[in-house]
């Protein structure tokens, strides 16, 4: 008698998350983990001393975030940064112009939604195309509306 253990059996392995685990934490917990330290944090606490220096640092580090894990491996994902800078200033504008973290955790949300749903094969890229024409014209004018005209340094 021989006890042997089949090789032909699969060995299991841990499930990879779902969309229904990936989702939530793309589109709410990390929009306001990002706004929390970024806007509140950081914006907030050099706001006090220097605005535009807030702003510049803000926006700055906002960009490398999303990107230096990319970036380590390949240099040339740097040039990735530059497409969070206008996203990054207009979530500071908004902070800033409101004096409340639920403006630009908002917006953020909004921004991050319909990405996270394309990456987890929720939408069509079509629908992602025309979503984000519809959500770029619904974010500018919250930022009309919360911003309002540039006031003087």
């Amino acid at each position: 008698m021989s006890s042997s253990i089949s090789r032909s059996t699969p060995r299991k392995s841990l499930p990879s998350p779902s969309v229904l685990t990936k989702c939530p934490v793309a589109i709410f917990l990390a929009p306001i983990v990002e706004e929390l330290m970024f806007r509140a944090g950081i914006f907030g606490g050099l706001r006090k001393k220097n605005r535009v220096l807030a702003y510049l640092v803000c926006i700055l580090l906002f960009s490398v975030y999303h990107v230096w894990g990319y970036a380590l491996d390949d240099p040339m994902a740097w040039i990735y940064a530059v497409q969070y800078l206008p996203v990054g200033y207009l979530l500071c504008r908004i902070y800033d112009r409101t004096d409340s973290i639920w403006g630009s955790i908002l917006l953020h949300m909004l921004m991050d939604t319909f990405p996270a749903l394309y990456q987890r094969g929720v939408l069509a890229l079509w629908s992602v195309e025309v979503w984000v024409g519809v959500w770029t014209g619904v974010v500018w004018l919250i930022a009309v509306k919360q911003c309002g005209e540039a006031e003087p340094y």
